[in-house]
């Protein structure tokens, strides 16, 4: 018997795309054996559906001619309303995506505009959502309409077919931009750019119109974030290759590594695109980054599939212009002929205005990134640090292939390229080198070091310094990755000293990191620096790291010996919510950094020392005295690190207004809440479940004082504090801590380890260790 919540339950558990569309088929076909007619206009709807947000739209055009037909025949499909509605959505997106395929010719596109026309008219819609189209056609076809025809659709009565405000204020500002004017594009953009007004396709279309604007007119800067968030947005989605060709060409000129990194990541959704337009997009695309390009070979991992697979992932730019030249090139005269113009061409041959970067950014949150360097401390130094031992080592592990290797005599060091075995295609730059140890003690310990770990340092032979460029990848996994070499390579090291950030590692700690699942958490990624002198009141408090995650270093200047502790909190979690979200708002733009009591937020902005420097009487008020103090001559090299002021609002003429620090007074700070973000809690709860037979080991020998945080159902955000009474690697068992759902304070709970979230055991007076401190148990647990 036919059950159509079945199938839907079916397709529902598939992934989107591909996946998802075969299992929707299987139900059009199940629909069409049981001649359940509902279901086979329903099922080919949601095919539709699939078909143009999550994949190529080709099986979109195959299927609406089934479904129009079944329509038409049914009497019973057309008194339902909501089938009509149905109805006429796909057709709207049928003659968008019929745009897509230059093999659908105009005439062909004409006759879909008036039937669809015809129908709007005798089914009582508007005539909105036809006059749109006709605009969204122009677009697409390079045929623009004259601007006095341009918004006529605004003037038809809103129903239930039209776009949401989103999408049409977003195709406004490209219709603005089209038209060359930025400043009318600029004005509308506000509440899509704030956040206010998005959708599936919004702001990514937004942001890439504007990219290719700032292309246009050689305004590469002014597209940095924008480039940035909208790679967040569109990667690895198949229906957003248009966007990503964009991105191809604006890193084309700015970043060429940024590009191919694009370039491998998306090169998979080319190959198995059928789309037309979307072919053509990357392709230009990617011919424009390999053009801009010298003559070299690349070293990249690429799908076995592409046409231009090379098992020794060598690949020479000038093939690989050509190849994408040729591809664009054939769809450019093919979209030309159907359109009767030469847009697609003019498009694929345009020569990229040339990019002069701005030696001296102050505007941006972003910075150039610095290399992470991380040393290891060893006893003896290894008896054999070659291009062949490394490689040797790195290979036998099986987790990483070497792709490039070289030694570089001049310098001692030496520079490989690695690929991770994961099906990541991520490559990894790593340089390696040996130096002296320095002095540890200008290194903070990022967690207890023993005092006998301390003694190894001062006697050791040397440090063997790894150094890694995190690029594009996301930092905290980036930094386990540099953690995994250095612990690889050097496995006997007795402790780690952070040159980035001026943190000395244990070499346990590093040893678990290493071997675990986990990327460290955040606070790994940048150390907090306070600086003073005897005589001043004041303290200079500043980041170190966050250049190594391509971001400014952020101070505070307001901070006493008094209160520097709620500074530091307070710029804690703010670098927490920046790393997280991996962006600094740009100079003068408020960021929300922590929510008081009344759920009113505490925002930020920053401005550069240079700026800053005259709302502290020019630079000996302060927390000023000391930094030049410290600084010296050294001040000039850190005048674009952010410093940090509270954002109050904006002035008459509409410039942000800014209020320092020493406004917030001890009632503030009380009113501020911190709390965990969702992936911090998650890491901690991965490192509880993770580092179960630590907690086994040290509930065994400290059982009155060994408590674990559980869910008290999988999937539930409920939890509750245990006391525990036993631990196995698979379950844990205690009392309750306080009255809960579970049962009063004292009852026994027993629950899975998949419940776990976090777990803390005293071990002395001064020591309680967590699961990111478990390492301290180390040699309890083995």
């Amino acid at each position: 018997m036919f059950n159509a919540e079945q199938y839907i339950q079916d397709y529902q558990q598939m992934e989107h795309g591909a996946p998802r569309l075969r299992a929707i088929k299987t139900a059009i076909q199940a629909a069409d054996e049981a001649k359940d007619t509902e279901w086979q206009f329903r099922f080919r709807h949601r095919l539709l559906n699939e078909s143009t947000f999550e994949s190529d739209v080709v099986d979109a055009l195959v299927i609406f001619p089934e479904m129009i037909a079944i329509y038409d025949a049914s009497e019973e499909l057309q008194e339902d309303p909501e089938n009509q509605e149905m109805l006429m959505w796909s057709f709207k997106l049928v003659i968008e995506n019929a745009l897509d395929f230059h093999h659908i010719p105009l005439e062909k596109i004409e006759e879909f505009f008036a039937e669809y026309s015809r129908r709007l008219e005798t089914y009582g819609y508007s005539k909105r959502t036809y006059l749109y189209l006709r605009e969204v056609a122009s677009r697409f076809t390079g045929n623009l309409m004259p601007e006095s025809e341009y918004g006529k659709y605004r003037r038809e009565p809103e129903d239930a077919l039209k776009d949401c405000a989103a999408c049409e204020l977003s195709h406004d500002v490209q219709m603005q931009l089209l038209f060359d004017h930025p400043e009318k594009a600029d004005a509308m953009c506000k509440p899509i750019f704030d956040g206010s007004l998005h959708c599936g396709n919004v702001p990514d279309n937004t942001y890439a119109a504007w990219i290719e604007y700032n292309i246009r007119h050689g305004e590469y800067d002014d597209s940095r974030t924008m480039a940035k968030q909208l790679y967040a947005i569109a990667k690895q989605q198949m229906d957003d290759l248009p966007e990503i060709s964009t991105l191809l060409r604006y890193y084309a000129a700015v970043s060429h590594h940024m590009g191919t990194l694009i370039f491998r990541h998306e090169l998979p959704n080319f190959i198995a695109c059928r789309n037309h337009r979307s072919r053509f997009m990357f392709a230009a695309g990617a011919y424009q980054l390999f053009r801009q390009m010298k003559d070299d070979s690349l070293v990249l991992i690429l799908p076995t599939d592409f046409a231009l697979y090379r098992e020794d992932f060598h690949y020479q730019t000038s093939e690989l212009r050509d190849y994408f030249y040729e591809e664009a090139k054939t769809l450019a005269e093919k979209f030309d002929a159907r359109n009767g113009n030469t847009y697609m061409t003019d498009y694929l041959q345009a020569e990229l205005p040339p990019y002069e970067k701005d030696a001296n950014d102050l505007i941006h949150g972003d910075a150039e990134q610095s290399v992470s360097v991380i040393g290891a401390v060893c006893s003896t130094l290894p008896e054999e640090l070659t291009v062949d031992s490394v490689t040797r080592k790195l290979q036998q592990d099986g987790r990483y292939v070497v792709l490039l290797s070289k030694a570089d005599e001049e310098q001692g060091m030496l520079a490989f390229q690695i690929g991770v075995a994961d099906g990541s295609h991520d490559i990894y730059q790593l340089a390696i080198l040996c130096q002296p140890v320095p002095d540890y003690r200008e290194f903070r310990p990022a967690s207890p070091v023993s005092d006998e770990s301390l003694k190894a340092v001062e006697s050791a032979e040397g440090t063997v310094v790894f150094l890694m460029p995190f690029e594009e990848k996301q930092p905290d996994i980036a930094l386990h990755m540099q953690l995994k070499f250095a612990n690889l390579l050097c496995p006997e090291a007795v402790a780690y000293l952070d040159y980035s950030r001026m943190k000395m590692l244990p070499a346990t700690w590093v040893l678990m990191a290493a071997r675990s699942e986990v990327p460290p958490m955040v606070d790994y990624l940048y150390n907090l620096e306070l600086h003073g002198t005897e005589e001043d009141d004041h303290l200079w408090i500043t980041t170190r790291g966050l250049r190594t995650c391509g971001l400014r270093e952020i101070e505070i200047l307001d901070a006493t010996k008094e209160n520097y502790g709620r500074y530091c909190d307070m710029l804690s979690f703010a670098v927490e919510r920046i790393l997280l979200r991996e962006e600094l708002t740009d100079a003068k733009k408020p960021f929300t950094v922590v929510y008081k009591s009344d759920n009113s937020p505490v925002v930020c902005t920053w401005v550069p020392v240079s700026e800053a420097r005259a709302d502290y009487a020019d630079g000996t008020e302060a927390g000023w005295a000391v930094r030049t103090k410290m600084l010296g001559d050294d001040a000039a090299g850190l005048e674009g690190n952010a410093v940090l002021y509270l954002y109050d609002g904006e002035a008459a003429d509409g410039t942000p207004k800014r209020k320092r620090l020493n406004v917030l007074g001890e009632d503030d700070f009380k009113e501020f809440c911190y709390g965990s973000y969702i992936v911090t809690s998650r890491k901690i709860e991965a490192l509880a479940q993770e580092r179960i037979g630590i907690l086994t080991v040290l509930m065994a020998k400290e059982p009155d004082r060994s408590f674990a945080c559980v869910r008290l159902r999988e999937n539930s955000e409920e939890e509750v504090w245990l006391h525990l009474t036993s631990v196995s690697e698979t379950e844990v068992e205690g009392t309750l801590t306080v009255d809960c759902a579970a049962g009063k304070t004292g009852d026994l709970y027993k629950a899975d380890v998949s419940q776990l979230t976090d777990f803390s055991v005293k071990v002395d007076d001064n020591l309680i260790i967590h699961p990111n401190t478990a390492y301290i148990a180390l040699d309890l647990a083995t």
